[in-house]
């Protein structure tokens, strides 16, 4: 459902082969800091133009991705069935209720062999998509203008009466409704990209403690994600999770030469760094928490800021301290007492102002340097050996 290929301004420069290459090399990146991947049997096959089924095709047939869901680092999941096989089938059936033609059989075919390898995931049946259609309707509403009003007023007219029929809102669906209509591409884009981001941000808060990423293919929304449960929410703002600032942070540690290499390294040999001593498995949980604090830090300054709210030195200190003992990871008392006096100095604040990646990586800064003093230090460097040793000596794959 990525815009991206669904209104490209240029669809004829499109190069399917590097776009595959990208969303490989997307899925390394998430593995170096996610345990697990899931992807929605209904996106490998609900294609709505020959560019997203292109593209789809080419990463999900391609040997990197069979070598990842057989390892385990992604998984397809789904809803409606209690069993691999039964969820595939429900998967081609709805995908086949619009763009028929975009559904080869030889695809369908090799697809379902794929289905049933490695774990299977099942989203709880009662909850289905409730409540979708506010998200989209707040997105939609943001196109509002005079030379589209009533192109507007139909398709959230389409939506109310959709939903009211199925309780839900179908992006084939959707898209259906938008090629019949005749909407200016400036328009159609509008409305892809609002489908897409009120799909993300109806993610961000239902499917917790699953995590909502999304690449640099399509901009963040400041929405925040829930990584606690239903009952004990805790919302850390989705941009942080963004493939991109982990990629930053690689080369800054690893050096770019070195990154380049180990995500051009197989799904086998990024594997082999996972597993072992549990040395990534705790860099992974540090990265996590520094994520996490960040965000809180973010959520402070703006609650300071828009409520004009008048805190003491001591006050901001406390409040500071706080947010970091209460991170997934406890923080020595001393580091705590040198990061708070960090932040406490305003320039420090007016250079990290309203941006929670300025702010993260900040925290990554102080956290990560290759220091003996540097708290998570001790954590992160058998990962980075590893993967350092790793690309001296594993081959390079060529294609994907």
């Amino acid at each position: 459902m990525t815009p991206y290929y669904l209104s490209a301004a240029k669809p004829e420069e499109l190069n399917i082969e590097e776009e595959a290459h990208f969303h490989i090399r997307m899925l390394k990146i998430l593995s170096l800091y996610f345990d697990k991947i899931f992807i929605p049997i209904e996106n490998t096959i609900s294609f709505s133009n020959s560019r997203n089924m292109l593209v789809v095709q080419r990463v999900i047939l391609s040997k990197s991705f069979k070598q990842m869901l057989e390892l385990g680092i992604v998984s397809f999941c789904g809803w409606g069935a209690n069993d691999p096989k039964a969820m595939f089938e429900k998967g081609v059936s709805y995908a086949h209720k619009e763009y028929e033609h975009l559904k080869p059989d030889s695809y369908v075919k090799e697809l379902e062999k794929l289905a049933i390898v490695g774990d299977f995931y099942s989203r709880d049946n009662s909850r289905f998509d409730i409540g979708h259609d506010r998200f989209l309707k707040k997105n939609l509403s943001l196109l509002d203008n005079a030379n589209s009003r009533q192109q507007l007023d139909d398709g959230l007219e389409f939506i109310e009466q959709f939903y009211q029929s199925f309780r839900y809102i179908g992006s084939l669906e959707f898209y259906a409704w938008l090629d019949s209509r005749d909407l200016s591409n400036e328009l159609a884009s509008g409305f892809y990209k609002a489908y897409y981001r009120a799909w993300q941000e109806y993610c961000y808060t239902t499917y917790a403690p699953v995590i909502t990423v999304n690449s640099h293919r399509i901009r963040y929304s400041y929405g925040n994600i829930n990584v606690g449960t239903q009952e004990a929410p805790n919302d850390v703002i989705a941009l942080l999770y963004s493939p991109s600032i982990f990629l930053r942070f690689l080369e800054w540690q690893l050096g770019r030469r070195v990154t380049r290499i180990l995500l051009n390294l197989s799904p086998a040999h990024i594997q082999s760094i996972r597993n072992g001593d549990g040395a990534w498995h705790r860099f992974m949980e540090k990265y996590h928490s520094c994520i996490e604090v960040a965000s809180d830090l973010h959520s402070l300054e703006t609650e300071m800021w828009s409520l004009r709210r008048e805190f003491s030195d001591d006050r901001v200190n406390a409040l500071i301290e706080m947010i970091f003992k209460r991170s997934v990871h406890k923080i020595n008392s001393k580091a705590i007492v040198d990061i708070v006096s960090m932040l406490s100095i305003p320039i420090a604040w007016a250079l990290q102002f309203f941006n929670p990646a300025a702010i993260f990586a900040f925290i990554l800064r102080h956290f990560f340097k290759k220091t003996a003093s540097a708290p998570f230090a001790k954590d992160a460097i058998p990962f980075y050996k590893k993967a350092i040793s790793l690309t001296k000596s594993a081959p390079i794959i060529s294609a994907i």
